[in-house]
């Protein structure tokens, strides 16, 4: 399954994600099926926060990642979150664990590692327990 991917939806979040650096961060992704299979995710939307550490997220916004909801022409997909000084952008568990119950369709995870005084930061999108093949625009 092939994913379409705003490129300037992603670096809003990637720059939002970085000012609340080490704690992790978390937002929905909304979008739309297209004719051809594909899907595309046109905005990032950040969600009301309760409390975040570095392992964690919890929000106060009960349709945070509910797949399904619609408001107008998009669709809620899923959620984006971060990985702040993680190994990897594989899903934990708990990662799959919290898509499983939510029944979202996109998970993506933003890695971020402080690399000497740097941040950098890597990107990847899974659909239903599958890393998809991501094409930004």
């Amino acid at each position: 399954m092939q994913l379409h991917v705003s490129k300037k939806g992603l670096a809003a979040f990637r720059r939002r994600a970085l000012r609340r650096y080490p704690k992790e961060y978390l937002e929905t992704l909304w979008g739309c099926a297209n004719a051809d299979g594909s899907i595309s995710i046109v905005e990032f939307c950040p969600v009301e926060i309760e409390e975040a550490s570095e392992d964690a997220v919890e929000t106060s916004d009960e349709d945070a990642g509910q797949y399904g909801i619609r408001d107008g022409p998009l669709t809620q997909l899923g959620t984006i979150h971060t990985h702040p000084d993680g190994m990897d952008c594989a899903p934990s568990e708990e990662d799959w664990a919290d898509v499983e119950e939510s029944r979202e369709l996109i998970m993506g995870i933003l890695l971020i590692q402080k690399i000497k005084t740097r941040l950098r930061t890597w990107t990847k999108f899974y659909f239903a327990r599958a890393l998809c093949s991501v094409v930004t625009k």
